[in-house]
């Protein structure tokens, strides 16, 4: 064998070259600690190795941008993670911070609680002494106000007593010359027929009072339609019924001794035109020749406008008048006028007391004998005031507006119940309580001025 032949290696076979890769290949797996039976059989070769290195660097690369991934996210939660630790101590200091202001607030609360404190405790010992002072002021004013009150009552009283002591001394004495400084057969001045109205219409009123029970109008009882005939106490009520009875006892009188104009109707309706209006006539026809046969609708129109039959008529009456009178120097009782005075004077207060006992009789009373006392002196005046139609020169009458009538109130038209507080108000007329009395001219110079001497008082209707 040459030196050559030995030099050489032994002729190495496919076989055997490929054992000695996959050997090699194996001995790198477990270098690179990759998991056993990575490759299969056929695969424990060269390319089989690159196969797997490349799917491991793109595996590796994948990674590796996963992490980048992640560290991206790390390096930004680090930063929020900063970012709220920061807002953290933020929030801690400003906890900090309010937690002292609070402690402060707390301090202070109730430090001022404290003086409030003390501060109503004292307010309450300076409202309490202040009340008792009041107290004893208030109790010293009112004691010293009772004593001067009491005082000055006592001395008002006395001047009072001594005022009215005054005043109806004053009237007394008036009134005293008012009725005595005049013929009492004259006419009458307007004062005195004012007070003499008056003293009528305190007559009524008092015998119609709703205090006196027999004349008040029970409930649900009717008076019948001559008494009421436009139903007013069904829409007033009884309570108002008065103002009813004193319209009929004004109304009797009104057609017993005023029907007729100037003082003709003094002894009622049914014996003037027999017996009075005859004188009438009589002179009328001396005097008036172009008027003596003048028809009943104008027997009157020269009354109204001569002076002349004025001045007769008042001299006629005064006259008769002055033969009514109780102390005339002849004794006249047994005339004619007397007789028609006495009968006239009978029959309306028969008339008047009739109504009266109606309305009595409804509640189961009857007339006491007071009433019919004040009955008789109530047509005793009405029959002094209506001759005075007669012997006054002017022309005298009663002022009664129809029902249903519109009115002014003022100085001629009151309300029954607030008089003329309502001046210049138009109501229509529901009931006329109380006639008026008004004077026309003066029957000489003046025939058609017209004064209110007393106001006609009426109930109006409800609008």
């Amino acid at each position: 064998m040459t030196l050559f032949s030995k030099l050489q290696k032994p002729e190495e076979t496919a076989s055997s070259v490929r054992k000695a890769f996959e050997t090699r290949i194996e001995g790198f797996l477990r270098e690179v600690d990759a998991p056993t039976g990575i490759l299969g059989q056929r695969d424990k070769t060269l390319n089989g190795v690159f196969n797997w290195g490349r799917k491991v660097l793109n595996d590796k690369r994948v990674v590796e941008h996963s992490l980048d991934d992640y560290e991206r996210a790390y390096r930004s939660s680090l930063s929020q993670i900063e970012e709220l630790k920061n807002r953290l101590q933020q929030t801690q200091a400003q906890l900090q911070e309010r937690d002292g202001q609070l402690q402060h607030a707390e301090s202070t609360i109730q430090q001022m609680s404290l003086e409030s404190s003390k501060m109503q405790a004292g307010y309450e010992d300076m409202i309490a002494l202040t009340n008792i002072e009041h107290i004893q002021t208030v109790r010293s004013i009112q004691d010293q106000h009772e004593l001067e009150a009491a005082q000055l009552r006592s001395e008002c009283e006395q001047k009072e007593k001594e005022r009215k002591m005054y005043h109806e001394d004053q009237e007394r004495r008036l009134v005293g010359q008012l009725l005595t400084s005049q013929n009492d057969n004259g006419a009458w001045p307007d004062d005195k027929l004012k007070y003499k109205f008056s003293e009528l219409r305190q007559l009524i009123d008092s015998t119609t009072s709703p205090r006196n029970k027999e004349f008040r109008i029970p409930d649900s009882r009717a008076v019948g339609s001559r008494l009421d005939p436009t139903n007013f106490i069904a829409r007033v009520g009884s309570g108002k019924g008065h103002y009813l009875l004193k319209s009929a006892i004004w109304k009797i009188l009104q057609e017993q001794f005023f029907s007729i104009p100037f003082g003709f109707g003094v002894f009622g309706p049914e014996k003037v035109p027999g017996e009075l209006m005859k004188v009438y006539f009589t002179w009328r026809e001396l005097f008036d020749m172009k008027n003596r046969k003048a028809t009943s609708d104008d027997i009157f129109a020269l009354l109204r406008n001569d002076r002349i039959a004025n001045t007769w008529r008042s001299a006629t009456f005064q006259t008769i008048n002055e033969a009514l009178a109780a102390d005339g120097t002849l004794s006249h009782s047994e005339s004619l006028l007397a007789q028609f005075s006495a009968e006239n004077t009978q029959i309306a207060a028969d008339r008047v007391n009739a109504v009266l006992l109606g309305i009595a009789k409804l509640s189961g009373n009857g007339l006491r004998k007071e009433v019919e006392e004040q009955v008789h002196e109530m047509v005793h005046v009405t029959s002094q005031i209506a001759i005075q139609f007669g012997v006054h020169t002017a022309q005298l009458q009663l002022l009664l507006p129809a029902i249903g009538e519109k009115v002014e109130i003022g100085e001629s038209y009151h309300d029954c119940e607030d008089g003329d507080y309502n001046k210049g108000t138009v109501y229509t007329v529901d009931v006329v309580v109380v006639p008026g009395l008004q004077r026309i001219g003066d029957g000489r110079h003046d025939m058609t001025s017209k004064r209110s001497i007393v106001p006609c008082e009426i109930f109006p209707a409800e609008s």
